[in-house]
């Protein structure tokens, strides 16, 4: 993903240690962070699905960069949530605590219909 200077790498560090106490959110972020995520590219991987692109845009494979921070279906929810229609995977991470992020991915995933809950929007009201 590149690299966070060591006051972003000590604030995620943080923001984990609020997830911890929620396995949901805290499964979620390590997905995120590492790219195994329920995503079309990874689980295309796993032969999980028929193809690794993304079904909201069908025109890139859906990794995690794709999803969080390139997707052009994703936009107007990306701006809405991260201030940026477009940006690299650093650059969302550098510039957005992980507790927005999953509050992004949340928004615009239906990984629950894939049996993969992100995050219970109702956890992420007070953040």
């Amino acid at each position: 993903m590149g690299n966070l200077d060591s006051s972003q790498h000590k604030q995620t560090l943080k923001d984990l240690k609020k997830l911890q106490t929620n396995r949901s959110g805290y499964r979620t972020a390590t997905h995120l962070i590492t790219g195994h995520a329920g995503l079309n590219h990874h689980l295309h991987k796993m032969t999980v699905t028929d193809s690794p692109f993304c079904p909201s845009c069908e025109t890139e494979e859906e990794t995690v960069a794709h999803f969080l921070g390139q997707c052009p279906a994703h936009a107007l929810t990306r701006m809405e949530l991260l201030n940026t229609y477009q940006d690299s995977l650093l650059n969302i991470f550098k510039h957005n605590n992980i507790l927005k992020i999953i509050k992004y991915a949340n928004k615009n995933r239906s990984l629950p219909n894939r049996g993969n809950h992100l995050y219970h929007r109702s956890d992420l009201e007070d953040w």
